[in-house]
C-alpha cells in the first residue's frame, strides 16, 4: 500500500494482526510524474491501485463518486468503468484526460459509464493528444457513438474558436468483446487482461435484438509485480472464482443484502412481479460479505478491497457490516474502500 506515516503504520499493522481488517484507509491524491518527489518517482514505477469511485447503483451521494477503478502501472493509468464524477476524481488523482488511453467496462448500466462520454470530450477538447480506446461487453460502441452524437454541438461550437482539432469520432475507437470463456482482450508492453462473464445478469435475462444477451464481464489485470482482479457488478460466480485464482489483490463490489432489499421493499411498491424481479436482482446478480469471502479463500488472492458499496450511504458509520462476514471465510485482510484510497 501507499507510503503512510510511521504512527499510522504502526496503527494499521496493529490493526492487521489483531483481525480487524475493515475501513483502513490509505487515501492520499496521486503525483503526476512531472511533480513527484524522487520518493514518490521511485513509488511511481510500480502498480497502484486507486479507488476512484465507490459508491453503488444508480445513487448520487456526497462521499463516494461513481464506480471507476484506476490501475497504474508505471505512471500508465488504465481505467476500469467510469461511473459520475470519473474526470473530477482523475483530476484529484493527480492524472488529466490526455493521460487515460484505454478504458475498459465492466458492463453499460449508467451508474458505471454515465462519464465515458465525457471523458471522450475533454480528452478531444485538451487537445486529442492521444488515441483513447474503449473496450467493453456488445453495446460498448454503440455507446460510445451516441456519446459522440450528444457532444456533437458543443464540439463544433468548440471547433470555431480552438486551433486546429482532429474530429472528436476520430480521437476515439470502441471495441465490442465477445467473450467465450476466459480469454485475453488486451496486452501492451506493460500489461496482460483477461476478462470473463460473470452472472450480472443471470437471475433477469435481458435480451437486446442489436447484440443479442447483454452480458457483464470481471476483469484479471497482470502487470510485472501485481495481479489485480475487478469483479464489477456479479453475483456469485465460479466463474470469477477461476479469474481470481492466485490474484494479489481482489476488487469486489459488495451488497449489504438484507439492508438493499428492505430498502427497494419501501422504495418501490409496484406489482409482485415487478418487486420479484428486483429482489433476485439485488440477491442474485450481486454479491454479499459471505460469497466474497467464499470466492476469496478458494482463489487464494492476497487482500480483498472493496468498492461499489451498497448501500454505502453518506450517514452510514459501521462499515465492518461489509468487511465482517468475509473475515469470517476469508483468512487475508478486508478493506471498504473510499474514494481516492490507494492501496
Amino acid at each position: 500500500m501507499k507510503i503512510i506515516g510511521i504512527a499510522r503504520l504502526c496503527a494499521l499493522l496493529s490493526l492487521l494482526m489483531s483481525g480487524a481488517y475493515s475501513a483502513v484507509s490509505t487515501a492520499n491524491p496521486a503525483q503526476t510524474p512531472s511533480s513527484a518527489s524522487p520518493a514518490a518517482s521511485a513509488e511511481a514505477n510500480r502498480t497502484r491501485l486507486i479507488l476512484l469511485g465507490t459508491a453503488g447503483g444508480p445513487n448520487i451521494w456526497k462521499k463516494r463518486s461513481g464506480p471507476a477503478t484506476l490501475i497504474v502501472v508505471d505512471g500508465r493509468p488504465y481505467l476500469f468503468d467510469a461511473g459520475e464524477g470519473t474526470p473530477h476524481q482523475l483530476v484529484k488523482a493527480g492524472f488529466i484526460m490526455n493521460d487515460v488511453t484505454r478504458i475498459f467496462l465492466t458492463h453499460l448500466h449508467f451508474d458505471h459509464t454515465a462519464d465515458l462520454a465525457s471523458m471522450v470530450a475533454y480528452n478531444w477538447v485538451h487537445g486529442g493528444r492521444r488515441n483513447m480506446q474503449v473496450y467493453g461487453p456488445p453495446g460498448t460502441t454503440d455507446l460510445t457513438n451516441l456519446g459522440l452524437a450528444y457532444f456533437a454541438l458543443p464540439a463544433t461550437l468548440y471547433s470555431a474558436i480552438l486551433p486546429p482539432h482532429p474530429e472528436m469520432r476520430d480521437t476515439v475507437q470502441s471495441f465490442d468483446l465477445d467473450i467465450q470463456g476466459q480469454q485475453k482482450v488486451y496486452e501492451d508492453d506493460l500489461v496482460k487482461i483477461f476478462a470473463i462473464q460473470n452472472t450480472h445478469f443471470d437471475a433477469v435475462p435481458v435480451e437486446d435484438q442489436s447484440y443479442g444477451r447483454v452480458r457483464s464481464y470481471s476483469y484479471r489485470v497482470e502487470t510485472p509485480d501485481r495481479i489485480i482482479v475487478i469483479t464489477g457488478d456479479t453475483g456469485m460466480s465460479d466463474a470469477v472464482t477461476s479469474l481470481s485464482k492466485g490474484a494479489d489483490i481482489l476488487v469486489s463490489e459488495v451488497s449489504n443484502t438484507e439492508q438493499n432489499v428492505q430498502a427497494m421493499r419501501e422504495k418501490f411498491k409496484g406489482s409482485d412481479e415487478q418487486l420479484e424481479r428486483l429482489l433476485a436482482h439485488q440477491t442474485r446478480q450481486h454479491i454479499n460479505p459471505a460469497d466474497i469471502g467464499k470466492i476469496a479463500q478458494a482463489a487464494g488472492v492476497g487482500m480483498v478491497v472493496l468498492t461499489h458499496i451498497v448501500p454505502g450511504a453518506d450517514a452510514e458509520i459501521d462499515r465492518s457490516v461489509y468487511s465482517r462476514p468475509i473475515s469470517a471465510i476469508f483468512h487475508g485482510p478486508v478493506f471498504v474502500g473510499r474514494d481516492l484510497d490507494e492501496y
